[in-house]
């Protein structure tokens, strides 16, 4: 039994609008993360992943759906009463240095949570020694407390972002491609530090991410998601090595490393045409789709010990 999930998705679907027209980012995706476990959330940029995300910290509010935060329904809470569950999960953005204030020091920026969310009242010297320990436990000199984000090297600032979510001791966290703009080595050791957090302190990750294998490399599952729908969903091994949704096997052959030695790379593909609001999203795109295709959107449903939105999986 694995309990109570420490997030969980139902219905969720979140509208925006875009010179006064609705579009839909997300549309109906259930999903749920245990304590303890990394989650993958995969597809190309548009899809909806950052703006998964952000609902699921309420950073955005759904336009449907519910969001649960270890059992509780946050979705419609007020700020006030959404307040003391804010500890629980923490998002950490993509770009460090867009998110963390240019005009306060190290020491500030990762203090924050002590003074403003956990509200501790404490001496100055007290919350500079945990900053230090913090700054510590992510790979940092507690030496550049007193720098700028400016003065630090993006992996320097994505160690301050991950020390900020991390000084209010949260349960889950959700990266949203925290690795993209960081140069190899310096993602190897955030990797090894993402680990050590996870078997230390039983933490879970929602990891938005477009690289594969990075999700092959940290996560247990992988969910695709494809115009703001899930379409595949299960283990890591299963979904990466043996994808059953025609979009799954698209997004594993752009990666050479993940396919048999000698396979040839993946046709061109052209740019996704709008989805007319009828049948499978990814028919237009499809190498396999046929005319019920074009007619019937197809449930995500279970499969093999995974979830598979396509009417053709299996078949």
């Amino acid at each position: 039994m694995k309990g109570v999930p420490l997030l969980a998705l139902h219905g969720l679907e979140v509208t925006h609008r875009s010179e006064g027209v609705p579009v839909q980012a997300l549309r109906g995706v259930d999903l749920e993360v245990h304590r303890g476990e990394t989650v993958a959330l995969v597809g190309e940029s548009g899809s909806g992943k950052s703006t998964l995300a952000r609902a699921a910290v309420r950073l955005l509010r759904p336009t449907a759906g519910r969001v649960l935060l270890g059992g509780e329904d946050v979705t419609r809470l007020s700020e006030r009463r959404l307040r003391p569950l804010r500890p629980l999960a923490q998002l950490v953005f993509q770009d460090p240095q867009a998110s963390l204030d240019p005009r306060m020091s190290v020491e500030e920026i990762v203090g924050e949570p002590f003074r403003v969310v956990r509200r501790l009242a404490c001496r100055s010297a007290e919350i500079a020694n945990r900053v230090a320990a913090l700054l510590e436990r992510v790979g940092l000199s507690p030496a550049l407390a007193s720098r700028r984000p400016w003065e630090l090297s993006g992996g320097q600032r994505q160690r301050v972002a991950l020390a900020r979510a991390l000084a209010v001791e949260p349960e889950i966290l959700l990266l949203d491609e925290p690795l993209s703009s960081l140069d190899l080595p310096v993602q190897a050791q955030l990797v090894d530090l993402l680990v050590e957090l996870q078997r230390e302190r039983g933490m879970a990750y929602l990891l938005v991410t477009h690289d594969l294998r990075l999700a092959r490399q940290l996560a247990h599952r992988v969910a695709v998601l494809y115009r703001g729908r899930l379409v595949e969903e299960g283990a890591a091994a299963a979904v990466l090595d043996a994808p059953s949704h025609p979009y799954t096997r698209l997004l594993r052959a752009s990666i050479p490393s993940l396919e048999p030695r000698g396979a040839l790379p993946p046709p061109a593909v052209e740019p996704a045409p709008e989805w007319p609001g009828a049948g499978c999203a990814f028919r237009p795109r499809c190498p396999i789709g046929v005319a019920r295709c074009e007619a019937t959107e197809p449930p995500l449903v279970p499969l093999g010990g995974r979830r598979v939105a396509c009417l053709l999986a299996g078949g």
